[in-house]
């Protein structure tokens, strides 16, 4: 496969040392939309078997339902949006071809107002409708093909002046460059715009965008001497930020604008902040440092239930207003506390009354399989984690719970299909491949069981077959 890197002018990440970021390659333009699909996946598996990533399901919940909430307005069809979160504290977010979206772990440690921090996902996702990447292509196509052209002719010219020939060679690289930085800075403009349209649509305020292109100014110049990730692939101008101010001003304001300010966006900034072993920058309003104080009270209830001491972390729990005791998380350490003082059932009852509020949520999930886990029903627990991973087939964190409770549950064919779908999305493919081939010709499996292979092993063969040929 011809390989080519995929950072060219699109939001993603140098994650480490250049050479040993994982590439897609194509010589050509003009993907469909299952070509996109089989790349996008591809480079995410190679990518999760090579950098560190953060599985937290609370930080998925929060990406996938506000990115489920803005994407209303678009056109993305029906493929799904697949989020990650790159254990980085740099500034960074990224839009892959197949409907990706990454960011950073570094951008909730950066961003302290959570409506700036949307507005950077309504920009990724302005990327994939607008199909940046295949526009990217073409005009690198056309830059290398001009290039070509003016460096055979200072190959034909150098026998008879070598000067000449080395000044069209470097002018001809320039203006490649040059030509590749301006095409980027448009299709960032146009992402700009577009994003403002997307939080006026979503009932956010349009100034968001604007907003979130001061802030990152700002972020910058201090760090001038490690220039962040995020701005080189996004260039930021002191032009791009007067455009898109410009243009939030023309968009229709909502009457009422949500200032969005959730408990969770606050209580995984501290979760982050402490994993990191970072500060974060004190709040300057009065609500958002509410939050942050009740956040912290999350961390120190759980801290208070780890240490056994049940009376402290309820006497914590019932200070919250009542604001506050209808958010999950609050919730979900009542259950725990429940389950903990005794009382199993009431906590299962109130996690399964939770989840069919929030059928998608992968924190309920999980936290719904742990206690049928603790309440010895472990069948049900395999069967509510096995449909949340089909739900979310591009989560290996789920795969893998999948597999841990079925090796308990002594479940040899979900412990085995699970297994596949985690090792294939952490970039295992020839693993992957031969494992399936040799379970084929194995007496341990029935022939319905048999069958699912043989389509398994067909559906991830036609993906590499149609990669190599890209």
């Amino acid at each position: 496969m011809r390989i080519f890197s995929l950072l060219v002018g699109l939001a993603l990440s140098n994650f480490g040392a250049a050479d040993s970021l994982p590439q897609l390659g194509t010589t050509t333009a003009g993907f469909t939309q299952q070509q996109e699909q089989i790349l996008g996946q591809h480079w995410l598996r190679q990518l999760r078997g090579q950098t560190s990533m953060f599985e937290d399901p609370l930080i998925l919940d929060y990406l996938n339902d506000n990115i489920s909430h803005l994407r209303r307005p678009l056109s993305l069809g029906p493929l799904p949006v697949t989020t990650l979160v790159v254990n980085n504290p740099l500034l960074n977010a990224f839009a892959v071809p197949g409907n990706i979206i990454g960011v950073n772990s570094g951008l909730f440690l950066t961003v302290p107002i959570e409506e700036q921090f949307l507005s950077v996902l309504a920009h990724e996702l302005a990327h994939l409708e607008l199909h940046h990447f295949n526009q990217q292509l073409v005009n690198q196509a056309q830059n290398q093909k001009k290039a070509f052209m003016a460096v055979l002719t200072a190959t034909v010219i150098a026998p008879y002046s070598i000067n000449a020939s080395q000044a069209l060679f470097t002018a001809a690289i320039a203006d490649s460059a040059v030509n590749q930085l301006a095409y980027t800075r448009t299709l960032e403009a146009e992402a700009d715009r577009r994003a403002t349209f997307i939080m006026a649509q979503g009932g956010y305020r349009t100034n968001a965008v604007s907003d979130m292109l001061q802030t990152m100014m700002a972020y910058n110049l201090p760090n001038r001497s490690q220039v962040p990730e995020y701005f080189l692939t996004h260039p930021l101008t002191s032009n791009r930020i007067a455009d898109g101010l410009r243009f939030s001003q023309d968009q229709t304001l909502a009457q009422n604008p949500k200032i969005p300010n959730h408990l969770a966006f606050q209580l995984i900034r501290l979760r982050l902040a402490k994993t990191h072993k970072v500060g974060l920058l004190p709040p300057t309003d009065s609500e958002t440092q509410a939050l942050l104080h009740w956040a912290n009270n999350l961390l120190q209830t759980d801290k208070h239930m780890n240490n056994g001491e049940l009376d402290l972390a309820a006497q914590l729990l019932s200070t919250f207003p009542d604001t506050l005791q209808i958010e999950s998380e609050w919730l979900l350490r009542q259950a725990e506390l429940w389950h903990l003082k005794g009382n199993p059932d009431q906590a299962l009852s109130q996690l399964l009354k939770m989840k069919q509020q929030t059928p998608n949520s992968i924190r309920l999930t999980l936290a719904t399989a742990e206690q049928l886990k603790r309440m010895n029903r472990l069948p049900e627990a395999i069967q509510i984690l096995r449909k949340q991973a089909q739900n979310n087939p591009n989560q290996p964190g789920l795969w893998f719970n999948v597999m841990q409770y079925s090796v308990l549950g002594q479940d040899e064919w979900t412990r085995f299909d699970a297994e596949m779908h985690y090792l294939w999305l952490t970039g295992q493919d020839d693993r992957v491949i031969h494992t399936l081939e040799t379970a084929l010709v194995s007496n341990q499996w029935t022939g319905t069981e048999k069958a699912r292979i043989k389509d398994r092993l067909r559906q991830w063969r036609h993906e590499l077959d149609v990669l190599e040929k890209l």
